[in-house]
């Protein structure tokens, strides 16, 4: 019969103080601006679509509803 060892859990506590230890002494990673890159994908297309967005006066001019052409 194999006798399983009770589960401690010592290094929780030094590691959350760890962990927010450093958010605290982090003072400008939140607040610091970042560039992107060139080959960003947020540069390369602004949707996974192969066509372009249409604008929102476009789309509220069609009026399209997603219950428009459900078969009854």
């Amino acid at each position: 019969m194999v006798v399983l060892e009770e589960k401690t859990f010592d290094f929780w506590a030094p590691l959350t103080i760890g962990i927010l230890q450093k958010r605290v002494d982090d003072d400008d990673s939140i607040l610091t601006k970042t560039t992107l890159s060139a080959d960003h994908p947020k540069k390369i297309a602004p949707s996974i679509a192969m066509k372009p967005v249409p604008s929102t006066a476009d789309l509220v001019k069609r009026n399209l509803s997603r219950f428009a052409n459900q078969a009854t």
